[in-house]
């Protein structure tokens, strides 16, 4: 029997871990809205989006229906961002995507990130 209660035990502890694990492994609000703007500055330079599109979907569970929102704002005002002429505008662009947005592209995209 208490060979019984010790498996139970340590499945149960466990399976806390594992949902620790995954619960750290969430984005807060403010990274969520980060990356959907590097997805959209990635997009209008046409870069691949699969790896943050699958992300994003993931991380789209459970948000509150104002940042899913403020995630749409976010992204329209990356993708016009993107479109402007503007040599400061690009320089600053170009700046974001080598640093704050490279965490959400894989080596793949390095290069493309640093043109």
């Amino acid at each position: 029997m208490k060979k019984i209660a010790s498996i139970v035990l340590a499945f149960g502890v466990a399976a806390g871990a594992a949902q620790a694990q995954a619960a750290s492994a969430r984005m807060s609000d403010t990274e969520y809205l980060q990356a959907v703007r590097c997805r959209g500055l990635a997009a209008a330079q046409g870069i691949d989006t699969a790896q943050i599109d699958a992300e994003l979907k993931t991380q789209k569970h459970g948000r509150h229906s104002y940042i899913a929102e403020r995630a749409s704002d976010t992204a329209r005002a990356a993708r016009r961002a993107a479109g402007s002429g503007s040599a400061a505008m690009k320089a600053q662009i170009s700046a974001e995507m080598q640093g704050a947005c490279q965490a959400y592209f894989g080596e793949t995209q390095a290069l493309a990130l640093r043109n």
